[in-house]
């Protein structure tokens, strides 16, 4: 059967003869300062074109299934997670596909062993939001929180097996003692909050970083050496891990999807007074970071998407920084942006650009080629808030001049699902080809969640055809 999402972007490609004069004298590059109108910015050449594979596993009962995440590994292992379906009383709902999309599973929850379906436990139980990232030799890690927690999971042998398990890697002594001094007004006090919520992850040569949302103040990050040594772990003083729970200069809203590249090196971006900022710093000792702005902007949101930006980094060490940048409250009215960043010198100047649309943005999310240049971009544009949904899937590249300009934009899927809460994901395989994860649920609505029972509301989008991003080193697994 052709897939919704194929059959569009050949109506696309159709559509483009009669469309492609708005864009001027180029419909492969959006340049600075440019309008996009539905459906005339597909390069003409080799189009993407896209099939769209539904999360069998993931049922949807009482909670959950919102804001799902996506990766790829270099074996092309999909991996997909989502908020949990039982705040804090199941496992994570965590799912895993060997095939390209064509089937998928639960991931399991203690060695081989798997949660019977409908029921969600992709790791021991409890869970709540967690983000999944692949790792090597068929290794993937999972951060996810709870109230005063933030428990690590692992998974090897390509999902076949649950291989390392920490309930909670988070140095809840010493986010105690800064809650305290917070209280008392001492000078150690850096964190209002000190609350567990939003975890990210990244990982490259055997590090995983972790970035925690503490409520407010500055970032807190901290990395850990994986596989570790043990299956069960927990943290401790001696072998940690060591998280720094103040890093970077101020404090804003969320911290941003961070990254990391092969040698340690970090970036991760926080909204500021009005700045996207990166805080930056090597994963051997996350103690000692250091904070520059990336640029000026302003965000009238028209979804819960957050306004915390993303950083990522491509195999040539370019790395690319993106944060949505509508232009006014009444949706009806504004004109929708992306405001992009790229850095050739780890974040000590940046070269900017604005891409403008005639719509607001609703969600935008970037990975970095690891095999090559450029990133995969998705974004969302609506007519009205919590409306239906074009999500378009496109290549970051880093032009002559160095500014970021988007390609090979196709618009994947027509009058699909909101933004789904706060994250929505998007991902590059080893092959250069693009993913995106979506779902059915906005967020934890009671209405909503009574309409969407016993659906399943994942869906992945997964490119089949046309233009790829270029793979000069491809993953072995």
């Amino acid at each position: 059967m052709v897939s919704r999402a194929t059959l569009l972007a050949v109506g696309t490609l159709a559509a483009l003869g009669l469309l492609a004069g708005c864009l001027g004298s180029t419909t492969d590059d959006l340049e600075a300062g440019s309008t996009v109108k539905p459906a005339v910015d597909v390069g003409p050449d080799n189009p993407m074109s896209f099939v769209e594979s539904r999360v069998t596993p993931a049922v949807h009962f009482g909670h959950g299934l919102y804001e799902p995440t996506i990766d790829v590994s270099g074996s092309g292992v999909i991996y997909v997670s989502a908020h949990t379906t039982g705040v804090g009383t199941t496992g994570a709902p965590a799912f895993y596909s060997t095939d390209d999309g064509q089937s998928w599973q639960q991931l399991p929850f203690a060695g081989p062993a798997t949660m019977p379906e409908p029921g969600h436990g992709g790791t021991p139980p409890p869970s709540d939001e967690i983000f999944i990232v692949a790792g090597d030799d068929g290794q993937a890690w999972g951060v996810d929180i709870l109230l005063a927690t933030f428990p690590v999971n692992g998974w090897c042998g390509d999902g076949a097996e649950h291989c390392y398990h920490n309930p909670d890697a988070y140095d809840e002594a010493r986010a105690q003692t800064s809650r305290a001094d917070a209280i008392t007004g001492a000078d150690e006090a850096c964190s209002p909050l000190n609350l567990n919520d939003r975890p990210w992850a990244a990982y490259a040569n055997d590090t995983l970083l972790m970035v925690n949302n503490p409520g407010g103040g500055p970032v807190q990050v901290a990395a850990m050496d994986v596989p570790p040594a043990n299956y069960v772990e927990t943290w401790n003083p001696v072998q940690g891990p060591t998280w720094n729970l103040c890093a970077g200069e101020g404090g804003g809203s969320i911290p941003g999807i961070p990254d990391l590249h092969d040698d340690g090196f970090f970036a991760v971006p926080q909204t500021q007074d009005g700045d996207l900022v990166v805080v930056t710093g090597n994963a051997d000792d996350v103690m000692d970071v250091e904070q520059r702005s990336v640029f000026e902007n302003s965000h009238e949101p028209v979804s819960a998407i957050g306004n915390y930006g993303q950083v990522v980094f491509d195999e040539q060490d370019t790395m690319f920084a993106s944060a949505m940048n509508n232009s006014a409250a009444e949706p009806q009215a504004s004109a929708g942006g992306i405001h992009l960043a790229t850095s050739t010198d780890r974040a000590q100047t940046f070269t900017e650009n604005t891409i403008r649309f005639d719509r607001p943005v609703s969600s935008v999310y970037i990975d970095g080629n690891e095999n090559g240049p450029g990133a995969v971009i998705n974004w969302g544009l609506v007519e009205e808030e919590s409306g239906p949904t074009d999500w378009y899937l496109g290549h970051l590249r880093m032009a002559e001049d160095g500014t970021p300009v988007i390609e090979n934009a196709t618009l994947a899927v027509e009058d699909g699902p909101p933004a789904s809460r706060h994250v929505q994901g998007a991902a590059v395989g080893p092959d250069g080809r693009a993913y995106m994860v979506m779902s059915d649920v906005e967020g934890n609505d009671d209405v909503e969640m009574a309409q969407n029972a016993g659906s399943t509301p994942l869906t992945v989008v997964v490119q089949e055809e046309g233009s790829a991003l270029p793979v000069t080193d491809a993953a072995d697994g």
